[in-house]
């Protein structure tokens, strides 16, 4: 024989029950509230901060022969003005729509000494701009701890004066792709810094020579750029 029983909750135990599970709730909220990639946080990023990249750049000139300008560096962006500043939007929870926008310019000489005197030329000016936009996932291992993947399709365009093309300039414009893992860790609540590896490369580009005395003339142009960087966050 099967016996069934039924308990019944009188309204002073309902709300008492409520009473205890609201606060838990709204608790839970609060702390979820707090944590990076909560659903719809803002993340306000300053991105390449310090960080070691490499970079090479591949174009055809006029008679279609390859050149190739790389580098190698370690980078402290605040101190040299390459710094990118983003900004994201977790539609969902760990989710987050947004991207990046940088600037770069730079000038200055190089100094030689030729007996019987020395001599002083001029490093090419560059401007560089930046827009890349993101799409990321937040795959938190505690509420501070955690590996924010990241990725997306964006724009670079730079201009060079002066060297290869005499008094005129050059202009590189890239599609880009780029792609970073970042370690994320926030010791702080709303505040926290990450580190990660990060990549971009183009997958269509055009360079452009303006020389006043030769004529202008362009053609195709590709980029790469690998790099460990860090930066910083705030969320809310």
């Amino acid at each position: 024989m099967v016996h069934h029983s039924l308990v019944r909750m009188r309204p002073r135990q309902v709300a008492a029950l409520l009473g205890l599970l609201v606060p838990v709730a709204y608790s839970a909220h609060a702390v979820a509230a707090d944590s990076f990639g909560a659903q719809g946080s803002v993340a306000i990023s300053v991105e390449d901060v310090t960080g070691y990249y490499a970079r090479s750049l591949k174009y055809w000139d006029q008679n279609n022969r390859t050149v190739e300008l790389s580098r190698s560096n370690f980078s402290l962006a605040l101190a040299t003005g390459g710094v990118r500043l983003g900004m994201h939007y977790f539609l969902y929870r760990n989710l987050s729509v947004g991207g990046s926008l940088g600037f770069e310019t730079g000038s200055g000489s190089n100094t030689y000494q030729d007996n019987p005197g020395t001599w002083t030329t001029d490093v090419p000016s560059e401007n560089r701009f930046v827009l890349a936009p993101r799409i990321g996932y937040a795959l938190m291992f505690t509420n501070d701890v955690g590996l924010w993947f990241r990725g997306g399709i964006g724009y670079e365009r730079a201009k060079r004066r002066g060297g290869e093309a005499g008094n005129g300039y050059t202009r590189d414009s890239l599609a880009m792709a780029s792609a970073d893992i970042l370690f994320v860790w926030s010791p702080i609540t709303h505040l926290g810094l990450f580190v990660g590896p990060t990549g971009e490369s183009s997958f269509v580009g055009r360079h452009f020579e303006h020389n006043p005395q030769n004529g202008d003339w362009s053609n195709d142009a590709r980029l790469w750029r690998l790099g460990l960087t860090s930066g910083l966050l705030c969320y809310f």
